[in-house]
């Protein structure tokens, strides 16, 4: 295994990790709670604001050319924007990235750095599921979970907090077991001496206990 500049520790999402309204707040008080515990020593922050018009032109284009709109998030413009605002000191060390497919995980390794991808579901699982109803064009769809699975295969890990979504790391994704990693997405809790996560049951309704 690699070293790695420890030096810079990361935090990013789509959008100012010190932002409260940044994800569901959840980078937010990731980013302190590690702060303050010594793990992280930088903050990612993105400003998203740029992007307004940028996005109506792109759908727009993307309309005129016959290929449906959204998925701006997913373009290679939208990334690279993003990409040039990232501190290139950050992209020698190790990133936890709260995005599938943001940062692109070769750009760290072609800097000595490595990255760490922590989820809550996959494009796959987020797309193919009716009950989300996310619905993109096929060529963005198919174009960003080509880039989520090669993320995923040059992290260093996956990190997820829904044990229901590995599966398809595993199936879909081919990613090797051993570097996913499951953790109960919540803080201070404390479980029952002996507690262990409950093996997973197929299918929702009543008679299925809650599985995190």
């Amino acid at each position: 295994m690699k070293r790695i500049n420890r030096q810079t520790v990361s935090l990013t999402a789509i959008g100012d990790v010190t932002d409260i309204n940044c994800h569901s707040n959840l980078p937010y008080f990731f980013y302190r709670a590690g702060k303050k515990q010594g793990l992280f020593t930088d903050p990612v922050r993105l400003d998203v604001s740029v992007f307004t018009w940028r996005r109506r032109l792109w759908n727009l284009k993307q309309l005129l050319l016959g290929k449906g709109v959204g998925g701006y998030q997913y373009s290679d413009e939208f990334s690279s924007i993003l990409r040039k605002q990232v501190p290139p000191a950050l992209w020698k060390g190790l990133m936890v990235s709260f995005n599938q497919v943001f940062p692109a995980a070769e750009w760290l390794l072609e800097e000595g750095g490595d990255i760490i991808y922590y989820i809550d579901a996959t494009l796959r699982d987020l797309t193919g599921n009716p009950s989300y109803d996310i619905k993109l064009p096929a060529g963005i769809l198919e174009k960003a979970l080509e880039r989520e699975q090669l993320n995923y295969q040059a992290a260093r890990f996956v990190v997820t907090r829904s044990s229901w979504i590995i599966p398809t790391l595993t199936d879909y994704y081919k990613i090797d077991r051993n570097k996913i990693h499951h953790i109960m997405p919540g803080a201070n809790i404390t479980l029952p001496t002996g507690w262990s996560i409950p093996s997973f049951v197929d299918g929702a309704g009543k008679e299925r206990d809650l599985v995190l």
